[in-house]
């Protein structure tokens, strides 16, 4: 439901010398007011229908939070008429796209939030070769799109996963080995820049922007309002998932890690994902070895080349299926519900022996600091970049990332923790930091770190991400922000993460 006011009332309101006394964000709230009569239907307030059902978050550290309104824009001009009197009113905003941040990101207390919910384009050029995708769609609605077709494109595993954060924060795919990350597939931006001018980015024309799109985020240069995808031909995927016991764990690992070199670098669509859970019950640290494949053997029940060694080491139980790219993103749903965090480093992929070690670590992190605290359940997710990775986002004028192929494949260690009490927030945050601080020793003392990347669409908001980007990557970031909002508008209004 949205809300009308006369004029007379908004005149009114804006001017009152008391709003600013009586309100936390005398900023937000005229800009809202402003907004209701330039978005009709298009702005909701709190303790009104349909403003509950936007507010919801996949995180309850984000869910807690309560807009000072919600805008959920209809087209690129609407968005830039947003932008236009946010930026007049100097109010905080911020920009929802899936919502799937663990923090305080895409949600704001007293400020507003530009939902993009009903920029939902979804169009197929004639010929076929590229989707033009809303950045309000999930990879589920794009995949449902795309498969009678025959087509896909690089997206997301999981299907409520956003399409804008996660395309405009890298985003790994099952099919990164043959293609790169879901940013280095963007054939086009269309951006709302902060001065509300909308503009195109490509290879070919802003550049600079187009750029800085592919792995740089969007808050430090302009609202994404579509994505035009390049699409390719894909049929079923096959899948495999197998539970190892702790007594298999460094098997387990050294033969992740000759897969994530060896393994993909011969078969490039291979995608292999493994967990570690440290479970006392079970004796220590388990595994969990997930192996994807873009082309099923044609016998079902047999396992591609790539992925056979992981047969020679006995699992305590498995199970593997050959589903289209629209039922396996419902495989593994990461409902929401409880706060959730997520701290991310990289060591070499070519390191067994110390992945081995961080993994017993962490097994000793998490006895040490949640034995009493059952509440809270922290994993590693363990996944490589492959080199032919980043082989690929070198296309294209490359991306914002700046990773070289001479430092090899790299593993991936994200610690992803849940637990429901906020009173634990700050022991929560502070131990996960020490830990990924450990993880990072561990691979200097083991000649296994190669600067410890930091995939954005994995990384907790305390910790510094550009700069662990490849050499260059910062000062390029920094000047195309300072050329799109050059009063840094975005950098000073837009409360999102992250920031140059």
């Amino acid at each position: 439901m949205h809300i009308e006011f006369g004029i007379a009332t908004v005149i009114g309101l804006l001017a009152s010398p008391i709003l600013a006394g009586l309100l936390p964000s005398a900023a937000a709230v005229a800009a809202c007011i402003e907004l209701s009569l330039v978005l009709p239907a298009q702005v909701y307030f709190p303790n009104l229908p349909g403003y509950d059902q936007l507010n919801e978050y996949w995180s309850n550290r984000q869910d807690d939070l309560t807009p000072t309104c919600i805008i959920t824009p209809d087209s690129s001009t609407a968005v830039s008429k947003a932008l236009k009197s946010i930026r007049t009113w100097k109010a905080p905003f911020t920009v929802k796209s899936g919502g799937h941040v663990p923090f305080p990101s895409s949600n704001i207390e007293d400020g507003i939030v530009i939902d993009l919910v009903n920029l939902n384009t979804l169009q197929l050029s004639n010929d076929k070769s590229v989707v033009s995708v809303g950045p309000g769609l999930r990879w589920r609605d794009v995949a449902n799109f795309l498969l009678p077709e025959g087509l896909a494109v690089v997206g997301g595993r999981v299907g409520d996963i956003g399409v804008g954060g996660f395309t405009l924060g890298g985003g790994i795919s099952w099919f990164s080995g043959r293609y790169g990350w879901a940013c280095d597939n963007v054939r086009t931006y269309e951006v709302v820049l902060a001065n509300g001018t909308i503009v195109t980015a490509t290879s070919t024309q802003n550049a600079d922007l187009y750029k800085a799109l592919r792995g740089g985020g969007g808050p430090n240069f302009g609202i994404v309002t579509r994505f035009d995808l390049e699409t390719f031909e894909q049929g079923d995927i096959w899948y495999k998932e197998s539970l190892y016991a702790a007594t298999s764990t460094n098997d387990v690992i050294e033969q992740f890690c000759d897969t994530s070199v060896n393994g993909i670098a011969a078969d490039v669509d291979g995608h292999p994902v493994m967990f570690a859970a440290y479970q006392p019950a079970l004796g220590g640290v388990v595994t969990q070895v997930f192996r994807w494949h873009a082309v099923p053997p044609s016998d079902p029940a047999s396992v591609p080349a790539v992925f056979q060694p992981f047969e020679a080491i006995p699992d305590l139980q498995n199970k593997n299926a050959t589903l289209t790219v629209s039922a396996m993103l419902d495989v593994y749903p990461d409902p929401a519900g409880f706060r959730k965090g997520w701290w991310d480093t990289s060591i070499s992929a070519d390191a067994p022996e110390v992945l081995q070690q961080v993994i017993a670590n962490y097994g000793t992190w998490v006895a040490n600091n949640f034995a009493d605290k059952p509440e809270v359940v922290a994993v590693l997710l363990i996944q490589p970049v492959a080199l032919s990775t980043i082989q690929h986002m070198q296309k294209n004028g490359g991306n914002s990332l700046h990773l070289s192929p001479s430092i090899g494949a790299q593993m991936k260690i994200n610690t992803y923790i849940t637990w429901s009490n906020a009173s634990l927030d700050a022991f929560v945050e502070n131990s996960a930091t020490q830990l990924v601080s450990e993880t990072e020793q561990l691979a200097i003392d083991g000649d296994a770190f190669d600067g410890g990347f930091r995939y954005m669409n994995y990384a907790e908001r305390t910790q510094d991400v550009y700069g662990r980007y490849g050499a260059g990557a910062l000062p390029e970031l920094q000047a195309a922000a300072a050329k799109y909002d050059p009063q840094q508008v975005l950098k000073k209004q837009w409360k999102g993460y992250f920031k140059v």
